[in-house]
């Protein structure tokens, strides 16, 4: 492995496990024998004093590690719009519910009863009774009580 594709390894190996050690990882460093950790948390090893077959073993976890990230970042962008279309769903629920309570609460002005006393007094305007019938009134004519 070239001393560039070393430095792109060391790269990508501090950009994958950003300042926490992924567990796959920390399992193979502890196979190989190699505390990685300095005091701020990120790893540091010399890419120079690792055999090829252990860091093509990196490359491969440094893969795995990188695609397994960009779809947890598929995922929480999913994850995402899912709890947003709650959240809207919830809301309209919300606006729903308040206005069956506000149509609960409108107060009835007007009773089946009273149309009836409409009625009789919408008769008595137009001076007919309500027994009879319009075929016994000509047109412009007034009724007077009997």
């Amino acid at each position: 492995m070239s001393g560039d594709e070393k430095q792109k390894l060391r790269e990508q190996l501090l950009e994958v496990s950003r300042g926490n050690v992924p567990p796959c990882l920390r399992g193979f460093l502890k196979e190989i024998g190699v505390n990685c950790r300095n005091e701020e948390g990120r790893i540091e090893l010399d890419m120079d004093a690792f055999a090829e077959e252990i860091l093509l073993k990196f490359k491969r976890i440094v893969r795995f590690l990188g695609a397994r990230a960009a779809k947890g970042d598929k995922e929480d962008r999913v994850e995402l719009q899912q709890e947003k279309e709650r959240l809207e769903k919830q809301q309209r629920e919300k606006a729903r519910k308040a206005a069956r309570l506000a149509l609960e609460q409108i107060e009835k002005t007007v009773e089946f009863e009273d149309n009836f006393q409409v009625m009789k007094d919408f008769y008595a305007l137009i001076q007919c009774h309500p027994n009879n019938t319009t075929a016994d009134v000509e047109e412009g004519e007034i009724l007077t009580e009997d």
